[in-house]
């Protein structure tokens, strides 16, 4: 019954409870015994909704504000966000979209860029009509690079290894690269990387936060 009911709400998101997975097996059992297909159909609660019924269904996805970044920009922010006209509406998808967008914009120097949304859920109809509001702010430059929590350590060497060049556009890969270089330094416990975005200034100062293990800690 597990199985049956995890099928039921990865492929259609519904949630059905025992007795309808129960009787689920009972009808898809008689496939075995005859040569016709049989139709089973099972009610449920929507997975996104809780409503009772059939899934909430997305009929129109619009995204607003990325028209104010190169198109090369929006044509990836359009094809990343994974949501699809007709496809039953799923709030973690939804969620993990306007992530997937934001993190296209940081990509291409938007750090200051912000990804938000609405949902109209018709209920009676059941349809979902979703809007992204894309606010990207002007591109960003690196400013910036200082180190805290090193203890003895000198933070020209962790600074080095960060390669973050001053004035260099400000790229989201740039960042992972630079903790990743930074980790290969030495048994860290932790490797943080902070973004101080200046007021009023497409200028973004970074803080390198490391954390060194306790005497006796191994890393």
């Amino acid at each position: 019954n597990q199985d049956i009911s995890s099928y039921i709400r990865n492929e259609h998101k519904i949630l059905i409870g025992d007795k309808t997975a129960e009787e689920i097996k009972i009808a898809a059992s008689a496939v075995l015994r005859g040569p016709e297909p049989i139709l089973v159909t099972a009610r449920g609660r929507d997975q996104a909704t809780g409503l009772e019924g059939a899934p909430v269904l997305i009929v129109r996805i619009r995204i607003k504000g990325h028209d104010r970044v190169p198109e090369s920009v929006a044509a990836k922010a359009r094809a990343t966000i994974g949501l699809e006209l007709g496809a039953p509406f799923d709030e973690a998808l939804y969620d993990q979209a306007k992530r997937r967008i934001l993190d296209i914009l940081q990509e291409a120097s938007y750090a200051k860029a912000t990804v938000e949304g609405t949902v109209d859920i018709d209920q009676r109809q059941k349809l979902a009509r979703l809007e992204l509001r894309v606010e990207p702010g002007a591109p960003c430059r690196f400013g910036d690079v200082s180190v805290e929590g090193q203890d003895d350590l000198p933070a020209g060497p962790i600074v080095a290894a960060a390669d973050i060049r001053e004035d260099a556009p400000f790229r989201r890969s740039t960042l992972q690269d630079a903790q990743r270089a930074i980790y290969e330094l030495g048994p860290f416990a932790s490797v943080g990387i902070e973004r101080h975005p200046r007021p009023d200034s497409p200028v973004v100062d970074i803080l390198v936060r490391i954390l060194e293990p306790s005497p006796g800690e191994s890393v």
